[in-house]
């Protein structure tokens, strides 16, 4: 076993233990890199809750956060969005935004407006750069997987509101980094899950209105594995940014950049000397006007949860140390039986990532585990 890391856990003071997320964890393995350049923040606050229904002033909502942040050129980047992003989180949730503003090539800047979040399935294009889609996504195919949602009016989660935290914090974010000129870049797959406790029709269990978020900007990944006939199947998977995607080498050409096919044959982003096999990440101004985008997909499902069953799902956050050697459907497996076997969140973790390494990954390996 590679040295490990440590991630960066933030809990509210005085706080009560989630019902809902029953377990988590993370692991950070260096693996056979000289250096770690993999970040992973695991951390939870408390939120005032709005809904459409008059409710009582008091009512809260638990918002709960999880990321994997895969830097290159150094850990700058992802360190820089491991330590801001909860903070930044936690201002536009509750309402303390600062005014967004946008550099354009010439270095002037105008205000960035408020973007307005679709509610019918499929993909559009905010304009603070993010992509977002609603509803299920089996397997990456960008189908409806047909999850279980909550229909229950008494849903208190303002979906809008969690969307635009979510999708505002990216933006600062992006902006905030670009303007240190610090020469570094990160992957980022962030999950945000928004819980409210309701009215239970069965006794002594608690119901959850739930909104479960993913953003992601480049090859980290994140997946919802749910229980079936016995078995954990993978319900639905952020889609990969990578240089092998026809998509992604179209927006590169159309926006005046260079695609490099030569050498080994896959295509490469061609940057002076550099040929970059990511075409999407938080990264400095440069290679941000060369054709690498900051634009990050963001997901957005309503789910419906219960105390009254122990297994609900498990959402897995990982680097692609991890996933380049470790199917969706290995690693669904693998919760299946450490879940049988009784194991806690970070043994499960680190059984992902030892598996990942035993199967050839020479990359730095990054998890979170979160049992539902």
């Amino acid at each position: 076993m590679h040295e490990l890391s440590e991630s960066i856990s933030i809990t509210p003071s005085g706080a009560a233990t989630s019902k809902l997320v029953a377990d988590r964890a993370s692991i950070a393995m260096k693996g056979h890199r000289r250096e770690m350049e993999d970040k992973v923040i695991d951390a939870w606050f408390w939120t005032r809750a709005t809904s459409n229904r008059e409710r009582s002033a008091d009512l809260k909502e638990a918002v709960h956060v999880a990321g994997v942040f895969d830097g290159h050129c150094s850990d700058q980047a992802a360190s820089f969005a491991a330590t801001e992003l909860v903070p930044m989180l936690r201002r536009h949730f509750d309402g303390k935004s600062v005014a967004l503003e946008d550099r354009v090539d010439d270095g002037t800047k105008r205000q960035r407006r408020p973007s307005m979040v679709g509610q019918a399935r499929g993909s559009t294009k905010g304009n603070a750069g993010v992509e977002i889609q609603t509803g299920g996504v089996d397997g990456g195919t960008g189908e409806s997987s047909g999850l279980q949602t909550g229909g229950d009016h008494e849903v208190a989660v303002d979906a809008a509101r969690a969307l635009s935290a979510l999708q505002n914090s990216w933006r600062e974010l992006c902006d905030k980094f670009t303007s240190t000129g610090k020469f570094a870049g990160t992957t980022a797959c962030v999950a945000v899950l928004v819980e409210t406790a309701i009215r239970s029709r069965e006794q002594d269990a608690q119901d959850f209105a739930v909104n479960l978020l993913l953003l992601n900007c480049g090859d980290s990944r994140a997946i919802f594995i749910q229980p079936e006939e016995g078995d954990d199947h993978v319900r639905f998977s952020t889609v990969d940014h990578t240089m092998d995607s026809s998509d992604e080498v179209i927006r590169i050409e159309d926006s005046g950049g260079v695609v490099d096919c030569r050498g080994e044959g896959q295509p490469r982003l061609a940057l002076g000397d550099w040929r970059l096999a990511l075409p999407r990440a938080m990264t400095h101004r440069d290679w941000l006007g060369a054709g690498v985008s900051d634009t990050a997909d963001l997901y957005s499902w309503p789910l419906h949860l219960s105390t009254a069953h122990a297994h609900q799902g498990t959402l897995i956050i990982a680097s692609d140390g991890l996933w380049g050697s470790l199917a969706r459907e290995e690693a669904a497996m693998i919760v299946t039986q450490s879940r049988r076997d009784g194991l806690s969140a970070k043994e499960t973790a680190r059984r992902l990532c030892e598996t990942a390494e035993k199967q050839g990954s020479q990359d730095n390996i990054s998890a979170v585990v979160w049992f539902l």
